[in-house]
């Protein structure tokens, strides 16, 4: 069976009518490497989402192939600030 290592996207982009924006959003992408992505906000608060571009992450699936499952894995880091 085929298989393939962990690709992470390139490029990150913000969507959603929110007016709260993340500070560093391309921190998001790449491999991990302990940098965070940042928006600060009250809980009540709504975010833009944060978007991984596909067409970064170089994947090619040939023609007839099938796709027996994909993984994802989502990071994240959450801190309360007094």
């Amino acid at each position: 069976m085929a298989s393939t290592s962990i690709v992470y996207p390139t490029s990150i982009t913000e969507i959603g009518p929110s007016a709260n924006a993340w500070t560093n959003p391309s921190f998001a992408a790449n491999a991990p490497n302990g940098s965070y992505a940042i928006m600060a906000s009250l809980i009540s608060d709504t975010t833009k989402h944060l978007t991984g571009n596909p067409a970064g992450l170089g994947l090619a699936i040939p023609a007839g192939a099938t796709i027996d499952g994909i993984e994802v894995v989502v990071r994240g880091l959450a801190q309360l600030l007094l």
